[in-house]
């Protein structure tokens, strides 16, 4: 693998780390997602949700090449955990904390990696007006495909996740939607966001109004698509004259 391309700037968290890399076998170049997942056993995995998608033809997404959990010792150890969130209720540490909800995001994490097969450039390397729309474009109905075809909202619609990719043989880069790890089905929203309360949905500077300011929102796909304005208003206003 590469030196790390992104690394979360945070302590606390997910802790996501991305690298391209080279698979030894084919010498393909890839790109290799590593984080602390949450544990919860009502929460989907990236690698099965972006599967999922692909099964039911949704265009403009990463094609998963292997994911699972980091093992301490070898394929057959227990997975890597964290074990802060076993201290939560203890005493002592309410004392410091005596603050309502202040621990909420103290969850177990599992160390987990996602080997994709889209090894682009991060949307803030666009070219012109022309690529900023059309990279937005093509995110635009990967969203709208999920919503569709599998019933799924990605929750994060923000311009680091958007990726510009040269396929083979074509003259022009495209967008893919990436970091589906949020992502999960409609039916299923309140019920996760139940599950996650302690996880932010989304990035803030590109989440919907609603998703920031009301309590209790149930995201949807509106959130979604509201996104999109911000990701294009960020990008045009940043990076163009």
């Amino acid at each position: 693998v590469s030196r790390p391309l992104w690394v979360s700037r945070t302590v606390v968290g997910r802790r996501t780390v991305g690298y391209w890399g080279v698979l030894c076998d084919t010498k393909d170049v890839v790109f290799m997602k590593d984080v602390w997942r949450t544990n919860f056993k009502d929460v989907d995995l990236e690698g099965d949700i972006l599967q999922d998608l692909e099964e039911k033809g949704v265009k403009h997404i990463p094609t998963v090449v292997c994911h699972g959990d980091v093992t301490t010792e070898g394929m057959n150890g227990s997975p890597q955990t964290t074990h802060i969130d076993r201290f939560v209720d203890d005493p002592w540490v309410k004392s410091l904390y005596p603050q309502e909800g202040c621990l909420r995001k103290i969850v177990p994490r599992v160390h987990y990696r996602l080997v994709t097969d889209i090894a682009g450039y991060p949307l803030s390397t666009f070219k012109g007006t022309r690529e900023l729309l059309g990279a937005t474009f093509d995110a635009f109905n990967a969203v709208m495909d999920a919503h569709d075809k599998a019933d799924t909202v990605h929750q994060d619609v923000s311009l680091p996740n958007i990726i510009l990719y040269r396929p083979e043989k074509e003259m022009k880069r495209v967008g893919y939607l990436v970091d589906w790890e949020l992502g999960c089905k409609l039916s299923e929203v309140a019920l996760r966001d139940n599950v996650l309360i302690v996880h932010s949905k989304g990035t803030p500077a590109f989440m919907s109004f609603k998703a920031l300011k009301v309590q209790g929102h149930v995201h949807g796909l509106k959130d979604d698509l509201e996104s999109f304005i911000y990701v294009v208003l960020y990008g045009a206003l940043r990076w163009l004259p």
